[in-house]
Parts: C-alpha cells; sequence; structure tokens
C-alpha cells in the first residue's frame, strides 16, 4: 500500500512515499520523471552519483558519495602499502574511522586491526595531520615503526616519523627525545608506558588523530587515560564532569536498592545537568580522533565510564575469536627437563614456551640453562633484552616467558611466519585471596552450595533474587573496600560478611583435595591460606593466537600444547574456553599426526598456496524495537560492548556459523518509529485518484509527562516541558550508520 512519509526524502528532506523510497529516489518534487534505467542500477553508491546529477541537489546523496569517495581513496592506499585489499571487517571500519569519529576496534586477536591502524595513521598523516600511535610493548613498537616505514616507501608518501626506543643507545634516545620536544614529526609512536614518561613534554601538545593500538594496557593508568584524553583536546574540567556522570550512576543503583523515589529522581535530574554542561563544552571546540583496538574488550571500571561520557563509546567483552589453532594436551608430569628436551626437539623452531604463575624467575632460569646445554637454541625473553629479536630473525629456535596477560609474549606480536606453536608449562591462572573472590555473592553461594551447607545456600540465593541486577557490582565494590555502604545497605553488607568470615575455616578444611566452583578451584598451596584458582582463558587465547595469524588472504595453522599441573585444571581451563570458543577441543598429544600438522603448518605460511582457513566475515546490523530485546541479545553472544551515538546505544558483538565471522551491532528503535499524522489531508489520510493515502509523520513524546505527538511540537501542549524526544533523531543515526554494514536486519 502507497504511504507518505514525513522528512524522508534523501535529497531536500521534505515528504516522499514509500514507492520512491523502496527504489532509494527522491521525491517527486525532486525527481519529476524517472530517467530511464534509474531504477535499476544496483550500486547504491552509482545511484546516488546519478541521481546528484540530475537534480543538482546534494542531501543524503552528496554525503553517500563523499564518504565513498574517501573509502576508495583510502582502498586504494591500503592495496598499495599492504599489498592486498581490505577484507569486509576492516571496510566497515575505515568506514568509521574516515568520517573522523572517536572508536574503539572491538575485534577477534588476529583479525587484521593492527594492519588496519598502521595503514591508517600513515594516511591521515600524509594528509597532513598530526598522528600519535602508542603501542602497549618495545617489540611491538620495533615492528609497527618497520611497518609503517615500509608502507610509507611503497606509498611515497612523504611523512616524518619519530619514535622512542628505550631500549636503543643513549645518543640514538637523546635524539628522539630532542625531535618529539621540538615536534619535527607528522607521525609520533612510541610505548605506553614511555607515553608516561613524556607525558610532560607532550603535554602542552594536540594531535588530530591518536591511535591506542591495544587499549588494555594503555588505561590501566587513570593518569595514562587522562594524559591521552588531553592530546585530543579534552580538558580536566571535562573528565571531571564525565567523572561525576559516572558516580552519580553509581548512586542511582543505591536510590534503587534503597527504594527512595525521591532520591532516585534528585540523581537523575542531577545527571541531565551535568550531561547538558559537558555536552556544551565539547560542542565549544573541535576534539581529535581517539582510535583504541582491544581483543579483549577488557573494561576497567570508572575509566571506561570516562571514555563513553566523552567520546561515545563503551568497551566490554567479546566472544569470538578467530583462529586456526590445533589445542593439545600431555600428561600431567610432563615438565620434567628430559620430556621437555624431547617435546621441543619434535616441535622445532618457531616455538614460544610459556610459564604459567607459580614459576618464578629463579626456577625459570633453571630450566632454560638445563635446555641450553642440551644443544637447544633457546633464550628467555627479558625487557630489554636481545632474546626475542634474536628469536624472531632466525638465531634462536625457542624463546620463554611468563605466562601474564600483559607480557610482551603475549600480546602484540604479530609474525605469522615465524611463529608456528606455543608450549604452556602449567596453565595460565588467576590466583585469588578467598575472602576477595567470596565477595561475588555467586560466587559466595556456590561455595556454599559446594561444600553441602543448603541452608545458608539458600538464604543467599533468596538475597541475590530481591536484590535488584544492578546492586550486586555495588556490594562486592564496598566489601573490597572500594566503596562505603550506605544506610540502606548496611544491615545487607554485615550479613553478607557474616557468611564470608563463616566459609574462610571451612575452606581451610576442606582445601587439601580442592574445592571446586563452578569455573575455578579453591586450594592451600603449600598449607597456606585458601585461595581461588582461576584458570586464565584470556591469556590462553592472547598466547596460543600468536601462532594463527591473518596472513594472505586466511588464518596460518599455529599448534599450542599444554603441560597440566593437574587433570582437574584443565577441565577447569577447557570449560572456560567453550564460553568464547565453542568449538574447541582438547586433544591428546601422543595421538597427533605432527609431521602432517607440521605440513599444513608450511602449506598455510606459503603466500601463493591459499591454504590457511579461508575467511570470509560479514559487517550486519540488526535493528530491533526493545532496548532490553538490543541489551539481551549481545550479552547472549557475550559482549557489553557498546558506542553511543546520541542518546542510542549500539551493542557490538561477534559470533562464528560455519566458516563465517559475523560483527553484529544491535541497535533498538525504542518502540514505533511512525505513526499517522494530523497533519495534511484529513486525520493523516490524503485522498488521492479515489484512494487514500496515510501520511505518517515522527513520533514525538515528552521526556516528563510521556504524552505523544506525530505533529512537530517544541513545547508540550500537556505539561509545558520542553523536553521533547523526536524518532526523527533515530532514523537520521541509522542513515548514517547503515553505510558501514554490509547487511540491515
Amino acid at each position: 500500500m502507497l504511504a507518505v512519509y514525513e522528512a524522508l526524502c534523501p535529497s531536500c528532506g521534505g515528504d516522499i512515499d514509500s514507492h520512491r523510497l523502496s527504489m532509494g529516489l527522491p521525491c517527486r518534487s525532486c525527481l519529476g520523471i524517472i530517467s530511464p534505467g534509474l531504477d535499476i542500477i544496483e550500486d547504491p553508491f552509482e545511484r546516488a552519483r546519478a541521481i546528484l546529477s540530475i537534480t543538482g541537489r546534494g542531501g543524503d546523496y552528496g554525503s553517500i558519495i563523499s564518504q565513498e569517495e574517501d573509502l576508495k581513496a583510502f582502498s586504494s592506499f591500503f592495496e598499495r602499502v599492504v599489498g592486498h585489499s581490505m577484507w569486509s571487517i576492516q571496510r566497515a571500519w575505515a568506514r568509521r574511522l574516515l568520517k573522523g569519529s572517536s572508536l574503539v576496534l572491538t575485534a577477534p586477536t588476529g583479525s587484521g586491526k593492527s594492519t588496519l591502524v598502521q595503514a591508517y595513521s600513515l594516511y591521515m598523516a600524509s594528509k597532513g595531520y598530526s598522528v600519535y600511535l602508542v603501542v602497549p610493548t618495545r617489540e611491538l613498537l620495533r615492528q609497527s615503526v618497520d611497518r609503517i616505514s615500509s608502507m610509507a616507501s611503497r606509498s611515497s608518501a612523504r611523512v616524518r616519523i619519530a619514535y622512542y626506543d628505550s631500549s636503543a643507545k643513549k645518543d640514538l634516545r637523546e635524539k628522539a627525545l630532542d625531535v618529539i620536544r621540538a615536534g619535527e614529526y607528522d607521525l609520533l609512536a612510541t610505548t605506553s608506558s614511555m607515553f608516561t614518561k613524556i607525558s610532560g613534554i607532550l603535554s602542552e601538545r594536540r594531535f588530530d588523530i591518536v591511535v591506542a593500538d591495544d587499549l588494555d594496557s594503555l588505561i590501566k593508568s587513570s593518569r595514562n587515560l587522562e594524559g591521552i584524553l588531553s592530546l585530543v583536546g579534552v580538558s580536566r574540567e571535562e573528565i571531571e564532569l564525565a567523572l561525576k556522570i559516572a558516580s552519580k550512576k553509581y548512586e542511582i543503583a543505591l536510590a534503587r536498592a534503597s527504594k527512595d523515589p525521591g532520591e532516585l529522581e534528585k540523581s537523575r535530574e542531577e545527571i541531565e545537568v551535568l550531561k547538558a554542561e559537558l555536552a556544551l563544552s565539547l560542542s565549544r571546540k573541535r576534539l581529535g580522533q581517539l582510535v583504541v583496538s582491544t581483543a579483549t574488550g577488557k573494561s576497567w571500571g570508572l575509566r571506561s565510564k570516562i571514555l563513553r561520557e566523552i567520546l561515545g563509546f563503551e568497551v566490554g567483552g567479546i566472544l569470538e575469536y578467530m583462529r586456526n589453532i590445533i589445542d593439545a594436551y600431555t600428561q600431567p608430569g610432563g615438565d620434567d627437563i628430559d620430556s621437555l628436551e624431547d617435546l621441543l626437539k619434535t616441535l622445532g623452531s618457531g616455538t614460544i614456551i610459556y610459564f604459567s604463575r607459580g614459576y618464578d624467575d629463579e626456577k625459570i632460569s633453571e630450566i632454560i640453562n638445563n635446555l641450553s646445554q642440551r644443544n637447544l637454541r633457546i633464550g628467555i625473553y627479558k625487557p630489554g633484552g636481545r632474546s626475542l629479536r634474536k628469536f624472531l630473525e632466525g638465531e634462536l629456535d625457542f624463546i620463554a616467558g611468563k605466562a601474564s596477560f600483559y607480557g610482551s609474549l603475549v600480546r602484540g606480536l604479530d609474525e605469522p611466519l615465524r611463529i608456528r606453536n606455543a608450549v604452556f608449562i602449567g596453565i595460565p591462572k588467576h590466583v585469588i585471596p578467598l575472602k576477595s573472590y567470596l565477595a561475588d555473592l555467586r560466587n559466595l553461594a556456590l561455595f556454599y552450595k559446594s561444600t553441602d551447607s543448603q541452608d545458608t545456600y539458600r538464604e543467599i540465593y533468596r538475597l541475590l533474587r530481591r536484590l535488584p541486577p544492578t546492586l550486586p557490582p555495588v556490594i562486592k565494590k564496598i566489601l573490597k573496600g572500594y566503596a562505603e555502604a550506605g544506610e540502606s545497605l548496611r544491615e545487607t553488607i554485615d550479613l553478607i560478611k557474616g557468611w564470608i568470615g563463616s566459609a574462610i575455616p571451612i575452606a581451610r578444611q576442606r582445601c587439601r583435595d580442592g574445592i571446586e566452583l563452578g569455573g575455578s578451584i579453591i586450594m592451600c598451596p603449600g598449607n597456606s591460606e585458601p585461595v581461588a584458582v582461576i584458570p586464565d582463558a584470556m591469556t590462553y587465547i592472547q598466547a596460543s593466537g600468536r601462532t594463527s595469524r591473518l596472513f594472505s588472504g586466511g588464518m596460518t595453522l599455529g599448534l599450542s600444547i599444554v603441560i597440566p599441573e593437574s587433570l582437574e585444571l584443565l577441565s577447569l581451563l577447557y570449560k572456560r574456553l567453550k564460553r568464547y570458543i565453542p568449538e574447541l577441543v582438547f586433544r591428546e598429544y601422543r595421538e597427533l599426526d605432527l609431521k602432517g600438522i607440521r605440513r599444513e603448518q608450511e602449506r598455510s605460511r606459503n603466500p601463493g598456496s591459499m591454504s590457511g582457513q579461508p575467511l570470509s566475515a560479514k559487517s550486519v546490523l540488526m535493528i530491533v524495537e526493545s532496548p532490553t530485546k538490543a541489551r539481551t541479545i549481545a550479552r547472549l553472544f557475550g559482549s557489553r560492548s557498546r558506542r553511543l551515538i546520541g542518546p542510542y546505544n549500539l551493542y557490538e558483538f561477534s559470533f562464528r556459523r560455519d566458516d563465517s565471522l559475523y560483527m553484529v551491532s544491535v541497535i533498538a528503535t525504542m518502540g514505533h518509529v511512525f505513526d499517522l499524522s494530523t497533519e495534511g489531508g484529513v486525520y493523516g489520510l490524503i485522498p488521492e485518484a479515489g484512494i487514500l493515502i496515510p501520511r505518517y509523520g515522527f513520533i514525538r513524546r515528552c521526556q516528563s509527562c510521556g504524552t505523544q505527538y506525530t505533529d512537530p511540537v517544541e513545547v508540550c501542549r500537556r505539561c509545558g516541558s520542553t523536553r521533547i524526544k523526536s524518532s526523527e533523531d533515530l532514523l537520521k543515526i541509522l542513515r548514517r550508520v547503515s553505510s558501514e554494514y554490509d547487511e540491515i536486519l
């Protein structure tokens, strides 16, 4: 049925009928007669170009063409400097990057984030923009500078590149500092730790673009985050406002718990005032672009909330990981020198050895020295040392280090041709004091259930069911000493402290054999105080991911072998890994066809063979009606990442189906978008040629009293409020972001 929609013409912004909209054409006022062949042009960008040449009006068509031309120029540059074209996910990111807005690239390890941001940094520097690239480790700094320099030589771009390598000779370090002080560069690159040291030198400098390749290591420190934000033009006062907004939202959670409607409304009003003040302050300046990439989406409490309030994105976990890795294990006890020697000689060159928590520096050195005396070319990674460089250049066959989430061997190494295997001596794990672990009410409930204390378990479970969903994290902070309990929570906190106090002696009595709690186990190592041992799935994924990287259109094949302390801990690691990688299977090392694996590893690293695991990826925008549904869909896939566009949240997650990776964004319309207008025709019906054509208008809703309108209004006729929200804003946002996606659902 034909209908008319208010203000949706892509050319003039006037009314347009549904027939023209469905064909991607402007309204009849802009284009009276459809030129032959115009309606059958399938490419939306070519159609927009043809329409613009006929109508002479820019509107949305002009924006579409401009964006496409920018993307084509960057795509050509990328292909020239990298050697192959961008794949689907990189194209979606590139569209967002070229719009100049700050964003976070939350995606699986090995998906090409670093390559894209390196090419983008060089491209923008060649256009005259000042760019600062921050990376987590010295080795990644060297890799990044080498790659960007190589890209620059292929593109003939005249870009002055400066970088500070703290392991370089003294005269080179001093020369680099002189260049940084003088600002004699177009593109600056340092590690995040070096940024902390030179932040004073850069304090007066403003960059057009700051690229943080690995957000996790950068915002561990509040000082680092504030320093980075200042480089793109955010003032200390604006950071304070963002902190106040985040704190007020915490107060709302407490107000909900106390069921005080007056306090709740007061906090909401204060947040609105603070948000308006922050928005006004930011609108008076042109901020630089902050681009951050992360493979884990790890959230950092209030620090990540600052990014949300100021730049419009929030980092959360992601679920799907791209990898082409054979995961295997040996029986416990395979960490003696003879067994390790046999294993490493069998695996051969290109192997990283990760020692888990529990192996101190002295023990690691003893093991590596023994292996070295048996004619294995092996070294230990040390910050500032030469061992890693020797390993990457082939002088060493093996490199060893700790399985630490922020370690240089775990993050940032992108050497698809060199790194093939990973060996884990002990399972990567966290060890947490039991009292701190039980501050989480779910863990506390599980503890009492596992120790057959059913009455206490039921009490905790009943409390959990009564509490609002926002309150358990608040209680956890209070129990850990990060916040104080209000009057309304004191009784609850005292009750929980009593349960935790009673749990400690129970654990001491029973932890010799281990108490399994879901994905963790309570132990008393060396007859010490009880601790919770939690297998570290994220470190395992990151570390093993060094063996399987994006290369020549596919993922190289890697091999990861775990030598566990016990099969119980291996089982717990497996359960945790299955949440992130559903298809993962641990195979017995003795059952592997190692000759066949080595043959496939070699083939996947042959540029001409295209034998790596083929990649197919698609970016998808999903539109739903309910915000709760949007949130639930994202959380079902394990993600809490979101970007904020105006008042609307775009939840982002990824998942794999067969051999395809889908990167999905979900946005909620928060109800209907159109309703029959009271303007135009009779009660929104336009008589034309003997039929009645409905005219639909945007829904405007008063945020104070809830009254709904379909006519343009600035003041609510019922309560006099000016807080009117229109669905027109949502439609503009959907049009703006839709070009970033391959498919819209």
